[in-house]
């Protein structure tokens, strides 16, 4: 009887230890979702989707990133009909479903995460004709290409965040040098190490991806504005990046407008600029995308500047790699932080005026 009892318990352990090792339950024994970075499959009828459908999609969804030399679409747009909608598919990372029907009870936009794959987006829309499907659409647009594009970022973030993609060496040297955590995958390395400024670059044959870090004391809310931090780019890069010639620098491209807005990141008041930049004396240029963090304990900004040189190839998908390193930044003492703006009953009052 005792030796059937301990039967029993070692049965039980090995269960639970088997069950724990699941941890992620249903997740864990999901497919592993298809499709390259950016693709949207769109499950539609054909004669719902030729015509205005399509160009209505498309203008949102597929429309040119903004502040990059060439046209390259926000999203890889491709459509199938509902009879092609198989289990191939059905991994797809990105999908949005379509379903136009005059039974439907109301017309709906409804998002879910993981249904066939993970990590997946799906998005369905129902409609009770095709007039109220166009409209729907214009409606939610902007929510519906941003959680793609959130979506597209988060996968790279948790990527980059997995020890086995992210570089302890760079990780560390941030983390000591500016108190901050910031993951960078494995073959970056620093260039540049100076005060208050760290390079670190990847090198390719014919690409490169960049990031620079620096840090500034806070005083006070015109910081923020667009001149100032471009100004305080343009400085940097003037004395600490040289280019290939003689006396050349990296610079920001003024001929353009720098795009920029004002956003949270993990409850830190943040601005986020983006442009194109170029080398003062030589013609190397590409795009630029930074984040700007208000350190309200140490009364400081941080800045993370991510940059791409890649004139034979696409530039989306590089940069979008880039931005996700930029917006892992966080502070190891974020809950002191939160304590503060708690005290403040909100976080610091900045209001930025946007320039004309």
């Amino acid at each position: 009887m005792k030796k059937f009892r301990s039967l029993q318990l070692v049965t039980i352990i090995g269960l639970l230890l088997v069950l724990s090792s699941c941890g992620g339950g249903k997740k864990s024994l999901m497919k592993k979702a298809t499709g390259k970075p950016g693709s949207l499959v769109v499950v539609v009828p054909d004669n719902l989707w030729n015509g205005k459908v399509e160009t209505t999609f498309r203008q949102t969804l597929a429309q040119p990133v903004p502040s990059i030399p060439q046209d390259e679409p926000m999203l890889d747009v491709v459509q199938i009909p509902n009879k092609g909608f198989t289990s191939i598919f059905r991994t797809t990372r990105n999908l949005l479903i379509v379903n136009v029907d005059s039974r439907n009870e109301k017309n709906q936009v409804t998002i879910g995460k993981d249904l066939w794959a993970t990590p997946q987006t799906v998005i369905k829309i129902k409609a009770k004709s095709k007039e109220d499907l166009i409209k729907l659409f214009k409606e939610n647009d902007r929510t519906i290409l941003s959680t793609y594009l959130s979506a597209e970022n988060q996968i790279l973030m948790d990527t980059y965040n997995k020890q086995t993609f992210r570089n302890k060496g760079v990780y560390k040297h941030l983390e000591k040098k500016f108190d901050i955590h910031m993951n960078v995958p494995k073959g970056f390395s620093i260039a540049l190490d100076k005060p208050n400024f760290s390079w670190i670059k990847y090198e390719a044959r014919e690409t490169s991806q960049g990031l620079f870090v620096w840090s500034m004391p806070y005083t006070n809310e015109t910081q923020f504005s667009v001149d100032n931090l471009v100004a305080v780019r343009d400085s940097l890069l003037k004395e600490y990046v040289p280019g290939p010639a003689p006396k050349s620098y990296m610079t920001t491209e003024h001929q353009i407008s720098t795009l920029y807005r004002t956003f949270k990141l993990n409850g830190n008041y943040a601005v986020e600029m983006r442009g194109l930049w170029k080398v003062e004396g030589d013609f190397m240029g590409g795009p630029w995308v930074s984040i700007s963090v208000l350190d309200v304990v140490k009364k400081r900004i941080i800045t993370a500047d991510g940059y791409l040189y890649s004139p034979k190839y696409d530039k989306r998908n590089l940069l979008r790699q880039v931005e996700a390193m930029i917006r892992s930044v966080s502070f190891p003492y974020q809950k002191k932080i939160d304590m503060v703006n708690k005290t403040l009953d909100s976080t610091p009052d900045i209001t930025i005026t946007p320039d004309n």
